[in-house]
């Protein structure tokens, strides 16, 4: 064991609900949980990021076609790069003839 405490899902939120409702500042809600603030400040991004997520659903499809899109177009970059460098390793091998 690395000495690290696992938090739940749930007492994650109830820290970070506690910090948010209780009038208590970061710091002593950390201190009575014995959590560093840094900890919870990671906890708190994760919570907005992951809700930000959730309202966004609809827009993720979009950010997949784009993405698919910017795969096959590096896909063909690939491809235009190894014939260019297939054509110049040819046109070495005849000069160096």
């Amino acid at each position: 064991m690395d000495g690290r405490k696992r938090w739940a899902a749930k007492a994650k939120l109830q820290i970070l609900k506690e910090c948010r409702e209780s009038g208590a500042t970061v710091s002593e809600v950390c201190r009575r949980h014995a959590l560093n603030t840094a900890q919870y400040y990671q906890w708190l991004k994760q919570s907005e990021e992951a809700t930000l997520e959730s309202f966004q659903n609809g827009k993720k499809e979009k950010a997949s076609r784009r993405e698919e899109k910017l795969r096959q177009e590096l896909e063909r970059m690939k491809s235009v790069v190894v014939e260019i460098t297939m054509e110049n390793l040819d046109l070495k091998k005849t000069l160096g003839s």
